[in-house]
Formats: structure tokens, sequence, C-alpha cells
């Protein structure tokens, strides 16, 4: 199993009120797309980002549970038509209780973060509606930071499915969506990013409002803010380096030496060998905490 395995849109299914009951999978989908429904936003992602993110490794002693999220619910949408969408939460349960009254949660937990997305394949599990969706839904909900950072580092594997039992496969390809939409919300607060605001006639075709039942939320666009292309000067000898490429960088600043950045992230994107039109075949970025 692959990324490609998961669904381009994912369904969402008609409103209505519910009860959301430890386990119970299709019952956690509906709780998190009517949370998405009333404080979702939607991010569109240039190709030419996931291209590059794709290529940069999330690895290091960053925690995932560090990455800022923009809102509760965000709707990850790749412009590259390889790539699947998917719902990351990170969600203050004392609120939701407030939007959503007629919803019951099980236990006590002050937050939870999740990701939702969906598999091509089909699905023959009933939802409390009528309605059956065309694939089915793939989630993890972890109850606190502890579980979400076990979950994207890989140090955990119990991952929900509205049917069987996932399999090793499955668990690492959810991870790797997981971890690519952090790092969009990650670029999204850097430097070289540039974050438009856009309405409908300026979206992807694909990711629409009402497409697979999609509900209307803000949407932005996350792409390169324009390059300054800077020619490199020649050394003593008089001979220019010859420039191969360079692998990608995700750097957080935590140290109290860092007046102006501290706090923050930054990120210098891999740039392909101008020669073989490839990424340098180093491929493990190293995430910097400085």
């Amino acid at each position: 199993m692959s990324l490609r395995d998961f669904r381009k849109n994912i369904e969402f299914l008609p409103e209505e009120t519910h009860l959301v009951y430890k386990d119970n999978v299709m019952m956690n989908v509906l709780f998190l797309q009517d949370v998405h429904r009333k404080v979702g936003v939607q991010m569109q992602v240039a190709k030419e980002v996931s291209d590059d993110l794709l290529n940069t490794d999330f690895t290091g002693t960053i925690e995932p549970s560090e990455v800022p999220f923009p809102a509760e619910s965000i709707e990850v949408y790749f412009e590259d038509p390889e790539l699947p969408s998917c719902v990351l939460s990170h969600i203050n349960i004392a609120r939701v209780r407030k939007l959503l009254p007629n919803t019951k949660i099980v236990g006590d937990p002050e937050e939870c973060y999740a990701i939702l997305t969906q598999c091509k394949r089909g699905n023959e599990t009933p939802t409390p509606s009528a309605h059956k969706p065309v694939g089915s839904f793939f989630i993890f909900i972890a109850p606190d930071k502890q579980h979400w950072n076990e979950f994207v580092t890989s140090a955990i594997m119990h991952i929900q499915q509205d049917s069987e039992a996932f399999s090793q496969e499955e668990n690492d390809s959810l991870r790797e969506l997981t971890v690519l939409a952090l790092k969009v919300l990650i670029f999204a607060t850097t430097p070289v990013c540039k974050t438009t605001p856009i309405g409908r006639k300026q979206m992807h075709h694909g990711g629409k409002p009402e497409v697979n039942g999609r509900p209307k939320t803000p949407s932005n666009t996350i792409q390169y803010m324009p390059k300054v292309v800077r020619v490199a000067a020649p050394n003593s000898s008089g001979e220019r380096h010859e420039f191969r490429g360079r692998c990608g960088v995700i750097r957080w600043y935590r140290h109290e030496r860092f007046v102006n950045r501290r706090g923050s992230w930054d990120y210098i994107a891999p740039i392909k060998d101008p020669v073989t039109g490839q990424y340098p075949k180093q491929k493990t970025i190293k995430v910097i905490k400085t």
C-alpha cells in the first residue's frame, strides 16, 4: 500500500446528531467531520511545495506536538493529483463540548490529536445513517501529546480502521501521510511560504466545497514566495563552484540566544541537481534544534 491508495478527496458524510463512543470508529469519523464543519480550514498545497517536502525528511529530536496548528481542524489538500487529502486535528475538548453539545465524549481528555483520510477500496461497514461511504476511513486519534508523538515517530502501531485490522504496510502509509501533512504546517510558518486566501473560483478544481460533501470553510494556498536567484561568485583561482543541488533543512529555534527567531521555524528547501535533474542522493535531512 502507498499514498496513491488513499482517496484524492475525503467523503464528508451527512451531518447529524450522534454520540461518540470509545473504539467506535465510524462515530469518531463523524465527530472529526463535525468539528471540521464548525472550525475547520483548508490548505491547498502547490505541487512544487509538496515535491520538495517529500524530499525533506522529518527526523531528529523534534517532537511532533510542537508543530503549530493554525486551526483546530485542517484539511490538507495537495494539488499534486497523485497525493491524497487528509484532515489533521488538534482539538480543545472543552471548546468542542460547547460547539457540539449533543455529542458525548467518553473520558475527560483536555485535548486530542487526530488524522483522518479515506482509502479507495470499497467498504461494507454501515454508518449510523443510510449513507454508505465509498471507501474505508483510516483514522488515528491520540488523547494526548505523548501518544501523538509516539504515533508519528513510529513508536506505536495502533490505528483504527472501520473494518479489519491494519497491516504494517497500511500503518506505514498513514504515518507517511501524517508526516507530510505536518511538514506542510511547518512550511506555512516559514519566511519562504506565501499563504494566500482564495475563493471558490481560485481553488484547485478538485478541492472546492461540495465535492464529495466537503463543507465550505476558509481556504488558503500554500506556495513559495518568489525566489531570488543568485549567481555564485568566482573563487580566488577564478573558477566557479559547480553547484550540484542540496538537501533541505527544517530548523526550530529554541535557544535564548536567538532573540528574534526564538520559538519559530525555518525551512531551507532542497534543490535538484541542475545536471541530472534529480534531488541529491543523500535524502536524510536533519531537523535541527538550535
